[in-house]
């Protein structure tokens, strides 16, 4: 909020001017979202690595008791 010098801000299609606050919590929000994507796809490719092992596992276990 003490951050209210506008600045300027170019990009691909334009520019635009805007608060510094503004600036600095679109990307804190952008920055986020990407890490939290990231993660997510981090997560899922662990639960079906641990899926994957716990069903080799129950054929090893099956397998050892035959």
């Amino acid at each position: 909020a003490l951050n209210a010098k506008k600045v300027e801000i170019n990009y691909l299609f334009g520019s635009t001017e805007l608060p510094l606050a503004v600036i600095l919590l679109i990307s804190l929000i952008v920055g986020s979202v990407i890490a939290l994507l990231l993660v997510g796809v981090g997560l899922i490719k662990l639960k079906a690595q641990n899926t994957w092992l716990s069903s080799q596992l129950k054929r090893a276990e099956s397998r050892s008791q035959s």
